[in-house]
C-alpha cells in the first residue's frame, strides 16, 4: 500500500469518527433550575467599567481633556449591579448621596 493510499484512509477514518462524535452528542434539555445558574454565573464572572468623575464646582477642571477623572470599577457582575442600585437610589427626588453624580 502506498503512502497515499495510508494518507487517504487514515483521513477517512478520522472523518467517521469525527461525524460519528458530532451525530452522537445529546442535545441538551431545559433545565429546571436555571436561577441557580444564572446566580453563580452572576457571582462568579467579573467585568471592568469604565467611568469619568465629575471634577468639583469649585475645581475648575475639564473631565473629558483630563485623565485624571478616568477611573474603571472592576467586580463580580453582581457587586457591580449592587454598586449601581445604592448610587442610584434617591428619596422625594433626591439622591440618597453624593457619590451617584453622573452615575
Amino acid at each position: 500500500m502506498s503512502a497515499t493510499a495510508l494518507d487517504a484512509c487514515l483521513c477517512l477514518l478520522l472523518v467517521s469518527a469525527a461525524a460519528v462524535t458530532v451525530v452522537s452528542t445529546p442535545t441538551p434539555t431545559a433545565d429546571e433550575d436555571r436561577a441557580d445558574a444564572v446566580a453563580e454565573t452572576l457571582a462568579a464572572a467579573t467585568a471592568d467599567v469604565p467611568y469619568t468623575l465629575q471634577p468639583a464646582p469649585d475645581e475648575g477642571g475639564d473631565a473629558d481633556t483630563n485623565p485624571e477623572y478616568e477611573r474603571v470599577a472592576h467586580g463580580t457582575l453582581v457587586s457591580l449591579l449592587a454598586d449601581a442600585a445604592v448610587r442610584t437610589v434617591r428619596v422625594d427626588g433626591e439622591p440618597l448621596t453624593g457619590t451617584n453624580e453622573g452615575f
